[in-house]
């Protein structure tokens, strides 16, 4: 697979997304007026924008500050509802967003956001065009709401077709995992960091890379036994990662 990281983030440059708003502090870990800027940007670029539960909290709160022609009305709001008011489903309801509970308490409301999603690309509700789904995270959240979102990353494999892209925006790192074969990133916008990590969650992988200062050939990587998890960048611009089984890929993203 070959793409382009965060092309997204380039506002000159046409690429559809999905927004998802979790129920986290979106604006923890980066600096108030570049994550406006970044919110301002995703919010635009998204094709369909997605609030989970208790995320409608904090675009609620985003919305006491416009006037009412600036308001953002997102397209669908679900989740258990355990964090958000009935009040609150009602006035957006009435804006025109539809509202999908989803009460199953086996999964995430993330990943039950993504299978919603996945079944709207497959009927046609949300434009074939889409390519990426962003979540908009912060960097206070307990571990454990953090490890469910990377959870979400591997089932939203069985719910979306495999060329479409779900990522998490965690502050200064951008999230995915990197499927089974050769990855080509091209890491050249400008707004990489310096580095990046790959994480092996589910069982030992066998790892080769370019494009970094200390590439891998054929490593072994085994989250129990991984001894360095950032690696640098080389400059070239070109990323490339071969791997015999999914992989998380973190990769910096520049917050100045």
């Amino acid at each position: 697979m070959e793409d382009t990281p965060l092309g997204f983030l380039n506002p000159n440059v046409k690429k559809d997304i999905v927004l998802v708003l979790l129920n986290q502090d979106w604006s923890s870990g980066l600096e108030k007026d570049l994550f406006q800027q970044r919110f301002d940007l995703l919010w635009k670029k998204a094709c369909f924008k997605a609030s989970v539960d208790g995320g409608t909290n904090k675009l609620h709160n985003v919305n006491e500050t416009l006037s009412d022609q600036q308001k953002l009305i997102p397209d669908m709001i679900s989740g258990d509802f355990d964090s958000v008011t009935t009040d609150l489903l009602e006035y957006y309801k009435n804006l025109g967003t539809e509202i999908c509970p989803t009460p199953d308490q086996d999964y995430t409301d993330f990943t039950k956001c993504v299978a919603i999603l996945g079944n709207k690309y497959k009927s046609g509700q949300i434009p074939k065009v889409m390519k990426l789904v962003v979540s908009l995270l912060g960097t206070t959240d307990r571990f454990d709401h953090c490890m469910a979102n990377i959870n979400t990353l591997y089932t939203a494999r069985d719910s979306l077709p495999h060329d479409i892209i779900t990522c998490l925006l965690f502050g200064d790192s951008y999230v995915r995992l990197l499927a089974t074969g050769k990855s080509v990133l091209h890491v050249n916008t400008g707004y990489e960091g310096s580095w990046c990590s790959f994480t092996p969650l589910t069982g030992p992988a066998v790892v080769t890379t370019s494009g970094l200062t200390d590439n891998l050939f054929k490593a072994c990587l085994r989250f129990d036994l991984v001894d360095k998890l950032r690696h640098e960048l080389d400059g070239s611009g070109t990323l490339t990662v071969q791997t015999d089984c999914p992989i998380v890929f973190t990769l910096s993203i520049l917050t100045t």
